[in-house]
């Protein structure tokens, strides 16, 4: 089974990698694995790591490629001492404001 070495994009996760590289979330323990990383591991930008190169759904590996669609959904939500809850649904910060439907 041949390995490819690929580095973390920004904002790219474990779980982006093994999309994009195995079509599945179960790709993540075999990254762990192949790179003798801890199961707590979070991936940096610029961070090399060793992918195999047996999709497990060649379908979502398909699409990332004919795409070129590189996922990257890591986020950071402001600290909680940023957040106000406001009692008629709304949760604002400096940063975002969410109205809640009830």
């Amino acid at each position: 089974m041949g390995k490819k070495r690929i580095t973390v994009l920004h904002n790219q996760t474990l779980l982006d990698i093994a999309l994009q590289y195995f079509g599945s979330p179960e790709g993540i323990a075999q990254i762990l694995a192949d790179n003798n990383l801890p199961w707590d591991y979070e991936a940096k930008p610029g961070d090399t790591l060793l992918v195999a190169s047996v999709p497990m759904n060649t379908d979502v590996v398909a699409y990332f490629s004919a795409t070129h669609h590189n996922p990257a959904s890591y986020f950071e939500l402001p600290p909680e001492s940023s957040m106000i809850y406001v009692n008629d649904g709304y949760i604002a910060s400096n940063y975002v404001e969410i109205k809640y439907v009830y």
